[in-house]
């Protein structure tokens, strides 16, 4: 294979440690250019010291430069970069380095710095639920509203809202909890909901919140500091409210006794392993994970978090499962934000609030693309009954197909495109899920933000340098670590008689000083080596 290299002057500004910024062409490897854009980033990417660069350092660097570029191009000549294995682990990495490009990162930020805030302190909370589909039709979302605006009216006129919330609200554990969420912090609930609790001050009520449940009637009792983490172990007797009088009495005088065992001095990890019911903890002493505020019912939960000294065990306490004796392990409080940062960015952007950030990179694409959209929902779900969602009907029952939906980047998505899509989508038989028109809805938002998404995905390489860059680098990686297996490492693999050549050649380059390497124990007494 030709190569043709045509190398160009390389001007650094060493004054100012800056690089040339008006890209050209530093170099030609069969016909290709190859930009000195290219070189300086690479060079001052693999360069560690801080000092302006010498000569010396540039021209070595681009010996080392023109030999990978050589290689690259020798790679694709033999056509592995047409390999269905290199498009597939390039579209891999490449899939990875466009996440930051369809999320608002100063959200992010803020959204990671406000989450660790609110973790150092738990609410106490009440709430009434008006449920409601996510994309209900007007006319609904306007009655729920309604509703919960009623059932505030009557609090705030003296109604008890536990009493209002066993009548009216549809979250099922209200019938016997009276809307009790007990206390919870951050990263709990879902962001809406979470949000109105942090800012709304003690005994008011909020405003309806809405949330893809629907909408909440709010009521804070009490706003505490966090209590950290725990890790307890436990032993426990069953006395479900299921069980017989006969059951429950035998339970307590069991938990009783291994209570006194406990204060007369007796091994509680023995005693769990032994007697607790909780087979699962049992085995191992008792032993529970560590837990927070909200994950442990409220009657264990606040009898663990009231030991204050590591060892310390309670007296047997009751809950709905049975009997316990809880012991304290050890206990942790909330760790500083560098500490934390890491996991808090990861639960941040799988949390409903990252929505948010999401939400505001589709603004900002809808703007610059010019998005319009020509009202032609509508149709489709005009021309759709209730069929649909048991997956019957077809898309082309769905009239007007050519009608424009909605355009951006002089890019027009018709009523049967649309038809195709919200059909691959279908529901099957036995859904339960939200109305007709809010699931075609919902779809339709999904799909107007499936094609922007997708268009600025094939915009990304122009648009942004550092992204066209950075996807080269893996593709000429990933290539020259190819050609280098294929080359070398394979052929020295199966080709036994050359390396058997190559060993005897050169064996006496390797040889060392004859060492032994021992390890000598000291013992007390004279026995213990003997055995």
């Amino acid at each position: 294979m030709r190569h043709i290299i045509k190398i160009a002057l390389i001007i650094i500004l060493i004054s100012s440690s800056s690089i040339l910024t008006a890209q050209s062409t530093l170099m030609k490897i069969d016909g290709k250019p190859i930009s000195d854009q290219e070189f300086y980033r690479l060079f001052f990417k693999n360069r560690m010291e801080q000092t302006p660069p010498t000569e010396k350092e540039i021209d070595e660097y681009l010996n080392l430069f023109t030999n990978f570029k050589l290689k690259v191009a020798e790679a694709e000549s033999q056509g592995l970069d047409t390999l269905t294995s290199f498009k597939k682990e390039l579209a891999g990495y490449r899939k990875q380095l466009t996440r930051p490009y369809f999320s608002d990162n100063k959200v992010i930020d803020s959204l990671v710095r406000q989450a660790y805030e609110r973790l150092k302190y738990e609410i106490h909370a009440q709430h009434i639920l008006i449920k409601l589909p996510p994309n209900a039709p007007p006319a609904d979302t306007l009655r729920a509203y309604q509703k919960a605006m009623s059932i505030r009216e009557q609090i705030l006129t003296g109604s008890k809202f536990s009493q209002i919330a066993k009548e009216f609200s549809d979250d099922p554990s209200a019938s016997r909890n009276g809307g009790d969420l007990g206390y919870f912090t951050a990263l709990q609930m879902v962001y809406p909901f979470e949000n109105a609790a942090y800012t709304l001050p003690n005994d008011s009520i909020s405003y309806p919140v809405r949330t893809n449940f629907g909408y909440h009637l709010i009521k804070v009792l009490d706003k505490r500091p966090a209590r950290g983490k725990i890790k307890v172990a436990h032993i426990m007797k069953i006395a479900s409210s299921s069980a017989t009088q006969e059951e429950k009495e035998k339970a307590k005088k069991q938990i009783d006794s291994i209570y006194k065992l406990l204060v007369n001095g007796a091994d509680f990890k023995k005693l769990a392993m032994k007697y607790s019911d909780d087979r699962s903890s049992g085995n191992k002493g008792g032993e529970l994970p560590w837990f927070g505020t909200g994950r442990m019912i409220p009657e264990f939960e606040n009898a663990a978090f009231s030991l204050k000294n590591i060892g310390d065990f309670t007296q047997p306490i009751k809950t709905a499962f049975g009997w316990h004796i809880i012991k304290l392990l050890d206990k942790k409080e909330l760790k500083p934000f560098d500490e934390l940062k890491e996991e808090l960015y990861s639960r941040v952007k799988h949390d409903s609030r990252a929505q948010l950030s999401k939400k505001i990179v589709l603004d900002r694409l809808k703007k610059e693309y010019n998005f319009k959209d020509y009202g032609n929902l509508p149709i489709v779900i005009n021309a759709l009954d209730t069929t649909f969602l048991a997956g019957e009907g077809s898309e082309e029952n769905i009239p007007e197909q050519d009608k424009i939906m909605f355009e951006f980047a002089n890019k027009q998505l018709t009523i049967g495109d649309f038809a195709h899509f919200l059909f691959q989508h279908q529901p099957h038989r036995g859904y339960t899920g939200s109305s007709l028109q809010s699931y075609i809805t919902q779809t339709y938002n999904q799909y107007i933000e499936k094609e922007i998404f997708e268009y600025e995905d094939t915009k990304l390489e122009s648009k942004y340098s550092d992204f066209y860059y950075l996807i080269k680098e893996y593709h000429d990686g990933i290539l020259l670590f190819n050609l280098t297996n294929k080359e070398i490492w394979e052929k020295s693999l199966n080709d036994s008689v050359g390396l058997k050549k190559y060993y005897e050649k050169n064996k006496s380059k390797y040889t060392q000083e004859a060492e032994i390497e021992l390890s000598i124990f000291n013992y007390k007494w004279a026995k213990i080596p003997k055995k």
